[in-house]
């Protein structure tokens, strides 16, 4: 899986902190490879924390199709 994820405060902040460690954001991603629905299990999981600050998630899978290039030396 190749996914970028970037997030506001919102979800790290939480009352509680379930997701303090980014750890468990991958794992929650991984427990539902479709992407969104990894994305609504961590957004349902600090709404049950009740969590105090807005939050954006945003989520994209990225695909690599050709061969990475090596910089040169100058």
């Amino acid at each position: 899986m190749n996914w970028i994820l970037v997030t506001t405060d919102g979800l790290v902040e939480c009352p509680g902190e379930p997701y303090s460690d980014p750890k468990e954001i991958y794992n929650i991603l991984l427990q539902h490879p479709g992407g969104s629905e990894g994305i609504m299990a961590l957004l349902n999981t600090i709404r049950e924390y009740h969590v105090r600050d807005s939050t954006t998630v945003v989520l994209w899978e990225v695909v690599v199709s050709e061969d990475v290039q090596m910089p040169s030396d100058g």
